[in-house]
């Protein structure tokens, strides 16, 4: 069996060198994480998902009435907005 197992690896090795290591998750933990992460780019989508047009106005006009509100927000409360944004942000590039 390892006689083969070595026979296979000198033809084959760029192909299994160049594959992604597998990953165990070891805690309930992490598999809710993942499974989080997964939900979120679901929901996010890949980016060439067909829209119509009247989505896509809806989801401008949406965006367009957040930042008007948000103009009108305190200094102290579109501070702490800006802080809460820059954690998930960092959060989001730490996974």
């Amino acid at each position: 069996m390892e006689a083969t197992k070595a026979e296979n690896m000198i033809p084959y090795k760029d192909e299994i060198f160049s594959s992604p290591k597998r990953t165990w998750f070891v805690t309930e933990r992490e598999k809710m994480l993942a499974a989080k992460q997964s939900s979120v780019e679901k929901e996010k989508g890949s980016g060439n998902e067909v829209m119509s047009a009247q989505q896509a106005e809806d989801l401008k006009m949406k965006e367009k009435r957040k930042r008007e509100r948000e103009k009108d927000l305190p200094c102290k409360k579109s501070r702490k907005l800006q802080a809460a944004r820059e954690m998930l942000e960092d959060e989001d590039r730490s996974n």
